[in-house]
């Protein structure tokens, strides 16, 4: 069975837009009329996405790292709001919450995509995926590091004006106590 995998932030903006893309029933064509995408959304920390997206642009500066979080909260805005709208239940996964167990992940997955969600299969793709080390869990710790060892005054700040915009979004990601954890 094909997948088709598009793996871009625009997706998480544009998903109702590509739902009805893919959807269109060719006029003349017997096919029932049914949603044939299937929307798995994953998120990250926002301080690690947004140290991400900075390594991304070379470490440059060009876009200030207070721009990367906005944009990190207006697309993950964008999302919550269009989920409820997608057919063919949409899923949303943390990044963090799929390293603590990613066989368990990827079994929910596979069967959620009709494909083989065999113990097989799952156990191959993590191997392929992980190698002999498995997948590493601490995915965001020299984020977290870089973050916790900038001065308090100026984390607190952007602290202070985004946490109360990620809560809003329902993620339950934590900015002010990721360095006490």
């Amino acid at each position: 069975k094909p997948v088709w995998v598009d793996k871009s932030p625009p997706a998480a903006v544009m998903s109702r837009a590509f739902e009805g893309l893919y959807n269109i029933n060719v006029e003349g064509s017997d096919e029932p009329k049914i949603s044939r995408t299937r929307f798995l959304f994953t998120t990250r920390h926002p301080i690690a996405n947004a140290y991400g997206h900075h390594h991304l642009l070379g470490g440059s500066d060009v876009v200030p790292f207070d721009t990367l979080i906005q944009n990190y909260v207006k697309v993950h805005k964008y999302l919550m709001e269009d989920m409820p709208h997608l057919k063919n239940d949409p899923k949303l996964l943390k990044l963090e919450d799929f390293v603590v167990d990613p066989a368990k992940h990827l079994t929910e997955i596979f069967s959620w995509l009709g494909v083989d969600a065999s113990a097989k299969t799952v156990t191959a793709v993590v191997k392929k995926v992980g190698g002999d080390d498995g997948i590493r869990q601490n995915v965001n710790e020299k984020y977290r590091a870089k973050w916790c060892s900038i001065d308090g005054f100026k984390r607190g700040k952007v602290e202070e004006r985004y946490q109360p915009l990620i809560k809003d979004l329902g993620l339950d990601y934590d900015l002010v106590g990721w360095c006490k954890d």
